[in-house]
C-alpha cells in the first residue's frame, strides 16, 4: 500500500495505552481492513493523542482507511484548520518522544517530589493524566499542580519543537492564566538551538529550567543571563547557572511564566547605570584633564614670573619673548598665571604693586612698568590709591616726568577711567602748565574711547581728532586761531587735511559753523580752497574711520 496522507498520523491505543503510528500499522490494504474489522467489532480502540477524544477508523472510495475525530467533537489542537503538515509533523515527533523511557521518568520525578513541596496542593498532582479544559480548549500537560493558589504546568520537551507547537502551548496556558515552566534536558547553553531560542524568547526573562538530579528534593537547575558591568563600564551578560527551589520562583502574571532572575529587568538596570557611569567617567576624565591642564599652566606661569623677575633685574629690559608668551596664553594658563602673580590680593600687599611700580619708574628705568601696562594677560586693579589719596593717574602725572606721555597713553590702554578728581587736574593742568592744552584734550578723548585698542590712533590722527573735537564742542580747541576764528579753522583743515576734507565739511554743515564760515569769508578765501579741493577731488583717507565713529557718532561722519 503506497504513503498516503492520513488526517491522524499517530493515535494512542486505549485497550493498551501505547502509541502507534498509523503508517506503520496499516501497512497494506489488506491489514488496514483487518483492522477496520476489529474496530468495529469494538476490540481495537484508538483515541487522540491531543485531545484524548475517541478515534473513529473510516475508509473512502480509494479504499483509504484511517483515523479521524468522531463528528461533532470537541475542538482539538490537532483538527485546526491552520496547522500546517510541518507543525503537524512536529507535534507528533514530541508526542512520540513523551513516550519515551526519559520522558517518563522526568516527569514521574517531577510529580513525586512536587508532593513534599510546601505549599502545593498534594491532590491537585496529576502526571499525564488531566485533561485542562477552558471553554472549547483543552491542554494536557506532563506535570499539573496547585502551588498557593496558582495552577501550575510542566511541559517537558526532549526533542525540536516548531514555533507554532510552542506558542500553542504558550497561549493556551496564559490566556486561561495558568502558569508554565518548559522543563529540557540535554542542551548546550553556549550553542542554542533553534528550540532553545524560542523558548527563550518567549519572555524577557530569558530563564531555562531543567530537573536537578543530584538532590532528592524538587529542585530546579535554572540558566539565566547575568548582565553587569566591567571596571572600564563595558555590559556583559554571561550565563551563570544555579540550583533553585520552588519557592524561590517568581510569577510573571503579564505572561504567565515563571522566573527565577530577571534579565531585562536586570539589563534595563544595567543599561540606565552604564549611562549614568559613562557620564561620572566621562566627568572625572575631564577632572583629571583640567587637573592636568591646571598643573601644566601653573607649570608655565611660574616660568614666566622667573622670566618676568630675570629681565626686570637685567640691563637690557627686552620683554618681547615674555610679551610673545603672553599673547599665546589660553584662558586658563592666564588665569592660572594671575592666580601665581596674585597681583590683586590687596591682603598681600602694604602699598598696591601698581602704586609701587610707579614709584620704582620715578627712581630707574620704566621698562617695567611700561610693560605690565601692555600686557592684558596680566590683570592689575587700577582703581587703587597711594596714602595720600591719589589715583593712579595723578600718581603718574606728579611722579614720572620723563616718558610720562607714554606710560598714560598705555594706561588708557589698559581701561582706565578717570575719575571726577582726574578730570578736574587736567582741567586745571591745562591752565597751569601740569599739563598741555592739547594732551588735556587727547587724555579726555581717550577716556572717552568705548574701544581701548584705539587710544593709539588717538595720538596718530591727534590733530584731526582735535577738529572734529571742536566742531563737536562747537568752539576752537588744541589749535592757536581762537575759540571763535571759524575761518582759520577751516582755511587749515582744508589746506592740511584734505584727504579727510568731506567728513569734515559733512561734521560742520550738521550745525550752524559752516554759515558762520562762509559769512565769515568776506574776502572769498576759503571759497577758492574748496573749489580748489573740489576740481582736484583728492582721494579720501578713511583710515581714521574707526577711531571718528567711536568718539563722535553723533556727527554723521
Amino acid at each position: 500500500m503506497g504513503k498516503k496522507k492520513r488526517t491522524i498520523n499517530v493515535a494512542r491505543h486505549k485497550e493498551t495505552g501505547g502509541i502507534i503510528r498509523v503508517g506503520e500499522l496499516f501497512t497494506s490494504t489488506k491489514s488496514a481492513f483487518e483492522f477496520r474489522q476489529l474496530y468495529h467489532e469494538k476490540k481495537f480502540t484508538w483515541e487522540c493523542i491531543e485531545c484524548g477524544q475517541d478515534l473513529r477508523l473510516s475508509g473512502s472510495k480509494n479504499d483509504n482507511i484511517h483515523l479521524k475525530h468522531e463528528p461533532n467533537h470537541e475542538p482539538c489542537f490537532l483538527t485546526e484548520s491552520n496547522l500546517d503538515l510541518d507543525m503537524r509533523e512536529s507535534y507528533e515527533r514530541a508526542v512520540v518522544a513523551k513516550e519515551s523511557p526519559r520522558h517518563k521518568e522526568l516527569k514521574y520525578k517531577i510529580g513525586e517530589r512536587l508532593v513534599s513541596v510546601e505549599g502545593v496542593e498534594p491532590d491537585s498532582i496529576s502526571v499525564d493524566q488531566k485533561f485542562i479544559i477552558k471553554g472549547r480548549d483543552r491542554r494536557k500537560p506532563d506535570v499539573y499542580c496547585v502551588y498557593r493558589g496558582k495552577e501550575l504546568v510542566f511541559e517537558i520537551q526532549l526533542s525540536d519543537l516548531s514555533l507554532g507547537y510552542i506558542l500553542s502551548r504558550h497561549n493556551f496556558y496564559k490566556n486561561h492564566g495558568i502558569y508554565l515552566i518548559w522543563i529540557l534536558d540535554t542542551y548546550d547553553i553556549k550553542n542554542q538551538g533553534t528550540k532553545e531560542k524560542d523558548l527563550k524568547y518567549l519572555s524577557d526573562h530569558q530563564n531555562f529550567f531543567k530537573l536537578d538530579e543530584s538532590v532528592s528534593e524538587f529542585k530546579l537547575i535554572c540558566d539565566y543571563k547575568f548582565p553587569f558591568l566591567t571596571d572600564d563600564n563595558f555590559l556583559l551578560s554571561p550565563w551563570k547557572q544555579k540550583s533553585i527551589s520552588l519557592s524561590q520562583l517568581k510569577f510573571d502574571r503579564e505572561v504567565y511564566q515563571v522566573f527565577y532572575f530577571n534579565f531585562a529587568g536586570k539589563l534595563k538596570l544595567a543599561e540606565e547605570n552604564q549611562v549614568n557611569k559613562a557620564e561620572i567617567l566621562q566627568l572625572e576624565q575631564k577632572r583629571r584633564q583640567v587637573e592636568r591642564l591646571e598643573n601644566e599652566a601653573k607649570s608655565k606661569a611660574n616660568e614666566i614670573v622667573c622670566q618676568i623677575k630675570e629681565i626686570k633685574k637685567s640691563v637690557l629690559h627686552d620683554y618681547s619673548i615674555v610679551k610673545s608668551r603672553l599673547r599665546n596664553l589660553s584662558s586658563l594658563e592666564a588665569e592660572v598665571l594671575n592666580q601665581v602673580l596674585g597681583i590683586n590680593q590687596t591682603d598681600r600687599f602694604k602699598i598696591p604693586p601698581i602704586i609701587r611700580w610707579i614709584e620704582e619708574a620715578k627712581l630707574s628705568d620704566q621698562h617695567f612698568l611700561s610693560f605690565i601696562l601692555e600686557c592684558k594677560p596680566i590683570h592689575i586693579d587700577l582703581d587703587v590709591y597711594d596714602i595720600c589719596g591719589n589715583s593712579v593717574f595723578i600718581k603718574i602725572l606728579k611722579e614720572l616726568k620723563r616718558g610720562q606721555n607714554e606710560i598714560l597713553r598705555k594706561l588708557f590702554f589698559r581701561g582706565y577711567i578717570l575719575n571726577e578728581v582726574d578730570k578736574q587736574i587736567l582741567l586745571d593742568g591745562a591752565t597751569t602748565g601740569v599739563v598741555s592744552p592739547k594732551d588735556s584734550i587727547l587724555f579726555n578723548l581717550c577716556n572717552r574711547l568705548n574701544d581701548r585698542e584705539l587710544v593709539d590712533d588717538v595720538f596718530k590722527f591727534q590733530n584731526l581728532l582735535l577738529i572734529f573735537e571742536s566742531i563737536n564742542l562747537g568752539k576752537v580747541v588744541g589749535f592757536q586761531f581762537g575759540e571763535e576764528n571759524w575761518l582759520a579753522f577751516a582755511n587749515n583743515a582744508i589746506e592740511y587735511y584734505s584727504q579727510h576734507w568731506s567728513k569734515i565739511e559733512r561734521a560742520m554743515k550738521r550745525g550752524s559753523i559752516w554759515g558762520k564760515i562762509l559769512q565769515s569769508d568776506r574776502k572769498g578765501t576759503f571759497s577758492k580752497k574748496l573749489e580748489k579741493w573740489i576740481l582736484k577731488s583728492p582721494e579720501q583717507n578713511d583710515g581714521a574711520f574707526p577711531v571718528l565713529i567711536d568718539l563722535f557718532p553723533d556727527l554723521s561722519i
